[in-house]
């Protein structure tokens, strides 16, 4: 109960602070053809260090986990907390921020979740489908990971 009341409130404050700064509007758009997701392997930094968070490229995406990775990333920096997102489109691997900051705020997620994301869709560096994540809302609760504009919150 502790763990949903952090979240809750961290949530309802980064609202607030991009309420203030950044006002935007969720826009869902049809996402491209179906795509295998990427599995972690030794040379993911290669894969995902062109990676950057484009606004411009903003999707929602609707699914149920099917694996919660977490592995070194070159997108975050550290060690990153990753979904493979079942999707009616296919599985995409989501890159949502680093473990020690949902660790710190009590961020939770796991197999089976049914989750939207919205976020930035893009290719890796092989050429298959990926996401950096922006917000992440459940049944119970949304959490914002980047800014409206696409900037980290750690």
């Amino acid at each position: 109960m502790k763990t949903i009341m952090r979240v809750l409130l961290y949530s309802a404050a980064v609202l607030c602070l991009a309420a203030l700064f950044a006002p935007s509007v969720m826009a869902q758009a049809q996402p491209a053809a179906p795509a295998q997701a990427p599995q972690p392997n030794p040379d993911a930094h290669s894969k995902y260090s062109r990676v950057k968070y484009d606004k411009a490229a903003e999707v929602t995406i609707v699914g149920t986990v099917v694996e919660v990775q977490d592995f070194e990333c070159p997108v975050s920096g550290s060690e990153g907390a990753h979904l493979l997102m079942q999707t009616a489109e296919g599985k995409i691997l989501v890159h949502v921020a680093p473990v020690k900051f949902m660790k710190e705020y009590g961020i939770t997620l796991k197999q089976g979740d049914k989750l939207t994301i919205l976020g930035a869709k893009m290719k890796d560096g092989e050429g298959g489908d990926t996401m950096l994540a922006r917000t992440i809302t459940s049944a119970e609760v949304m959490i914002a990971v980047r800014t409206p504009d696409g900037k980290p919150l750690w």
